[in-house]
């Protein structure tokens, strides 16, 4: 009976326990519930609308800033700076037009401030005057940047209450007028690229031209026109060429073109497409390690980032050739001839049965694996290097391809040249531009055997 009553005792307490521990559960819950909301509403009183301003009804916007005075004007859709010809960058205004749309501040600073010039509200950063279609004006005062860094001291100007607002929204009004400059000056689509000619002072000009079928071949620097690499034309060029824009805007009507470097240029480029041409040259490199730059037919004086200019000034032709010696498709060969050390192979291909093609080497039949082996070491012979001395033609080995219709008839034919104990001078129907490995010819030799 003793142990039954000790036993009801000590349930009792563990549920008086568990009670206890459940109010003070549903208290914490509560408590912070009513934080969050707390929280939320302080937020959303916080974030103060300043402004609600039918951006369509804008007519401009005056700006007074340390730096200068401008007016950006609106006409239907189009945007200019008050007595300017700059061309606008139209997404850049925009974002200034909708700024006062939805004005919001992120706390009050001072509600009645005794002294504006601690907050730089008295000589300020910019003062913005919104003129409206029906003629009103709204006025606005920027001051100084927050000592966090996250935001600007901001007031109405006919209003005493001083305002932090956000950094992101502060940049809107702090922009000089070459800040809305439209900086795709040269503004070419890599798709529609026909012709580059890439001159470098101390280096050979580069030119590059699009044939039909969207085929790119390399004109200028070397003896016999080259086959290009569309995959290093493509990273290193085209998209060097499309990346080309305005850092800074320098000069509007440069008279004096020798400090810029400009007068005798370190590179020159010239870019064809559909739509015209554009020629540009470019100087010295300025203070901040950007590069000068201009259109030849303009006197406007801009800068370019280092690191696309280094991609123009560092390219070399061999970056961008196709490394292959010679290449033919198999559909567009009739007859593949060698000569090498007083002997002589022919490799042909028999397709008058239809139904079944011969493949021969010396008239003898081989199969085609032993023939697909063969021409897939003649056609993956590649250059490893630029020759760098003239070297008369005295072939050690001798390399003909016999072409059909399909391979565009007639001849091509490849002499390898003994240029040192290592490497061969590769000579393309008598002329010779790059060197291979000895070691690469031999190979394919030795696999006739």
């Amino acid at each position: 009976m003793v142990k039954e009553e000790e036993l009801m005792s000590k349930l009792r307490n563990l549920i008086i326990l568990l009670a206890i521990l459940i109010i003070l559960i549903a208290s914490c819950f509560f408590i912070n519930v009513s934080k969050t909301k707390k929280n939320k509403k302080s937020a959303s009183a916080n974030n103060m609308i300043l402004s609600q301003l039918d951006n369509k009804k804008i007519a401009s916007i005056d700006f007074k800033t340390k730096s200068g005075s401008y007016t950006i004007e609106k006409n239907n859709s189009n945007y200019i700076i008050k007595n300017c010809s700059y061309d606008l960058d139209k997404s850049t205004v925009n974002s200034i037009f909708n700024a006062f749309s939805r004005l919001t501040a992120l706390q009050v600073i001072d509600k009645s401030p005794l002294n504006l010039d601690k907050y730089g509200l008295k000589s300020p950063e910019s003062q913005i005057t919104v003129n409206m279609n029906d003629g009103k004006k709204y006025v606005y005062i920027l001051g100084n940047e927050v000592p966090t860094g996250d935001g600007y001291y901001f007031k109405v100007y006919d209003k005493n209450t001083v305002y932090m607002i956000s950094a992101s929204t502060a940049e809107n009004f702090i922009r000089k007028a070459g800040d809305l400059r439209n900086k795709d000056v040269v503004n070419i689509d890599s798709s529609d690229v026909k012709y580059v000619d890439i001159s470098n002072a101390g280096s050979k000009e580069i030119e590059l031209k699009q044939t039909g079928n969207d085929i790119w071949t390399m004109t200028k620097p070397y003896n016999n026109q080259q086959d290009v690499d569309e995959e290093q034309l493509s990273n290193n060029v085209l998209n060097t060429i499309s990346s080309i824009k305005v850092s800074d805007f320098v000069e509007d009507d440069a008279k004096d073109l020798k400090k810029y470097g400009l007068d005798t240029p370190k590179t020159s480029l010239i870019v064809k497409t559909s739509k015209g041409q554009a020629n540009l040259i470019f100087g010295n490199a300025s203070s901040d390690g950007s590069v000068y730059f201009k259109k030849s037919d303009s006197s406007e004086i801009y800068t370019l980032d280092a690191d696309i200019y280094k991609s123009l000034s560092d390219l070399k032709p061999f970056d961008l050739v196709s490394k292959n010696v010679y290449y033919a498709s198999l559909d567009g060969i009739d007859k593949i001839l060698i000569s090498y050390n007083g002997k002589d192979y022919e490799l042909a291909i028999d397709r008058s049965n239809k139904k079944k093609t011969v493949y021969k080497l010396n008239n003898n039949t081989i199969s085609e694996s032993k023939f697909q082996n063969i021409y897939s070491g003649l056609t993956g012979l590649s250059v490893d290097s630029e020759i760098d001395k003239e070297i008369p033609e005295n072939p050690e080995i001798k390399l003909t391809y016999v072409l059909n219709k399909d391979g565009g008839g007639g001849e091509a034919n490849i002499n390898f040249v003994p240029y040192n104990s290592d490497f061969y001078a590769v000579f393309r129907d008598g002329k010779c531009d790059f060197v291979i490995s000895k070691y690469q010819v031999q190979k394919v030799i030795n696999s006739l055997n």
